[in-house]
């Protein structure tokens, strides 16, 4: 499953791993990996982690977490 995101004026492709449990999310932005992750919880909502793993803040939706993850990733 892949979706986009327009995320600040950038491109943002997400692209998760079904088979994966939790499902982990895996970020792109202008194409290029970021260390970011998002992963579905089994209640539903959505916890973005940075690239260290560091927990985010948990989303009641996939494009909100993505956002946090965008934004928190250092440019």
């Amino acid at each position: 499953m892949i979706k986009t995101y327009h995320i600040d004026g950038q491109l943002v492709t997400v692209t998760g791993r079904p088979r994966h449990h939790p499902t982990v999310y895996t970020i792109h932005v202008a194409g290029i990996p970021i260390a970011g992750s998002v992963e579905k919880t089994g209640l539903g909502s959505f916890l973005a982690r940075d690239g260290s793993r560091r927990p985010l803040g948990t989303f009641t939706s996939l494009p909100r977490a993505v956002e946090q993850v965008v934004r928190e990733e250092p440019r």
